[in-house]
């Protein structure tokens, strides 16, 4: 590390033999010593680029040439640096003219060394004491600067108030949403200003002063109410403006503290909220416009579905009635076979009607009901065993509604022509998805299909419904004769 440089000092003294003690003490504690003779000489001196001075010690009478007192302002302009006064007059008016001139100290002659080496140390830390106050004074400038420039620029009204609730600080937002310069503002407090809008939805001129009172004094409630307890307030104001509208601003006030942690005022920023108030609103109105057009539809569906159900069951009556007035068995089973039908496309558009998931439906939820439904209707001296085993997935509606057709038509098939002789009559009927794969499979143990059964080969309108539904789905249709009648139909979703 390099050696710390030494001070130097400039002696203005025009008696040399004094010049030179003053030199031999200040060398002798260290600093390094210049001199020179007269105020125009010293000048010259604090003027050169390499000069380096630190401290002047300045006599008042130099002679000729300008005097001491002259020589201190001229270098005080050109220099800031300490200078103490070095003289043999103790008059008070001089005394008093060299404190205005500067403030580090007045030495009187011939004092002796120790009162010289202590003004001289401590016009240095008085020197430095002034430099890092000045230097925590510009931080603090160039602070305030930035902050003041950063509360500018944000697009929110601030302010600030001292302890008296008068505002102290506004920003230019703020004014403009108050419509008010900052001159007008600051020293005043809320109750003071006469800017203020009435907070009521009314703008009738009768009642605006009741208006302006009512916030003008919620203003000065909310700073009474943070400087005693502390506690931040948030609201939104309502100001009615000259041309009839209101205007919405959020308002968020907080108590300001000092380093000791005393509450010493509070401070505030406000945010125009206007358009963002008047966009809820607007949003309010179409999501309300939005619930009655769907309250509106909920109800036409209703409608729809109560006369679709409606004409369904006309349908069926008509079947059953045309069917019993028919002497023909075979008339008569043709005729319940399109009831049935009827009934399972009833149930099916019942469930859809009421399913959670639009346009799908569970497969178990259709079915079982269904099968129930089908063999209910055929009541003979022998009980039907069912054993249903229905995964539970789901399909759409025209899935279904094939699938409702067919179990239709087997279960039908089953009852009239499979159990003759057959002491216990059984259904089996399971239906499982493996990824987009379902697999449906139905069975009886009756006495078997004939030979005229096959697939594509069947002279029957059941098993020809059957087997056009199983292509209108790209499906396949596997059957097995004996012992009993089985049927597997395999499609994909």
């Amino acid at each position: 590390m390099g050696e710390t440089r030494r001070k130097l000092i400039l002696i203005v003294e025009d008696e040399t033999i004094i010049a030179l003690n003053e030199r031999k003490i200040l060398e002798k504690y260290g600093y390094e010593v210049m001199t020179a003779p007269s105020g125009e000489t010293a000048l010259e001196a604090i003027q050169a680029e390499d000069s380096g001075i630190d401290l002047v010690l300045m006599d008042i009478n130099l002679g000729k040439g300008i005097d001491g007192t002259e020589a201190a302002i001229r270098i005080l302009a050109e220099r800031d640096l300490p200078l103490i006064f070095l003289s043999s007059h103790m008059e008070r008016e001089i005394v008093e003219k060299t404190e205005g001139i500067t403030s580090y100290g007045y030495i009187v002659k011939d004092s002796g060394e120790t009162v010289l080496i202590a003004s001289v140390k401590m016009a240095f830390r008085l020197y430095e004491a002034r430099i890092q106050e000045r230097e925590k004074e510009q931080t603090l400038r160039e602070s305030q600067a930035l902050y003041h420039s950063f509360v500018e620029q944000m697009p929110a009204g601030v302010f600030r108030k001292d302890a008296g609730g008068r505002y102290i600080f506004v920003n230019s937002i703020f004014c403009r949403l108050k419509g008010l310069e900052a001159e007008e503002i600051l020293g005043k407090t809320p109750g003071e200003l006469s800017q203020y809008e009435s907070t009521l939805e009314t703008v009738r001129p009768s009642e605006r002063a009741i208006g302006q009172r009512t916030l003008a004094s919620q203003g000065d409630d909310d700073h009474r109410a943070i400087m005693g307890t502390g506690r931040p307030i948030e609201r939104i104001e309502q100001y009615a403006k000259p041309d009839g509208s209101v205007q919405y601003i959020q308002v968020e006030k907080s108590p300001v503290f000092s380093s000791s942690g005393e509450i010493v005022g509070t401070q505030g920023i406000q945010f125009d909220i206007t358009e963002r108030k008047r966009e809820e609103e607007a949003l309010i109105r179409t999501e309300a416009k939005i619930t009655a057009l769907l309250q509106e539809k909920e109800l036409l569906l209703k409608e729809t579905h109560h006369r679709v159900k409606n004409y369904l069951a006309v349908i069926n009556s008509l079947l059953s009635l045309q069917a019993n007035s028919q002497a023909d068995a075979s008339v008569r089973n043709a005729l319940n076979g399109a009831s049935l039908r009827v009934q399972s496309m009833v149930l099916l558009y019942d469930k859809l009607y009421r399913s959670k998931v639009e346009g799908e439906l569970g497969v178990r939820e259709y079915l079982s009901p269904l099968i129930d439904q089908i063999v209910a209707v055929y009541v003979g001296p022998k009980p039907i065993e069912k054993e249903v085993l229905i995964e539970d997935f789901s399909l759409n509606g025209n899935l279904l509604s094939s699938i409702g057709l067919m179990i239709n038509e087997l279960i039908t098939n089953s009852i009239k022509h499979a159990f003759a002789g057959v002491d216990e009559c059984r259904l089996t009927i399971s239906a499982s998805r493996s990824g987009d794969e379902v697999t449906m499979v139905y069975g009886d143990n009756g006495v078997g299909l004939p030979d005229t059964t096959a697939a594509g080969k069947s002279p029957g309108f059941g098993m020809q419904l059957i087997e056009m539904l199983v292509r209108q789905m790209r499906g396949s249709l596997a059957i097995d004769r004996a012992p009993g009648a089985k049927f597997t139909i395999k499609f994909r979703v």
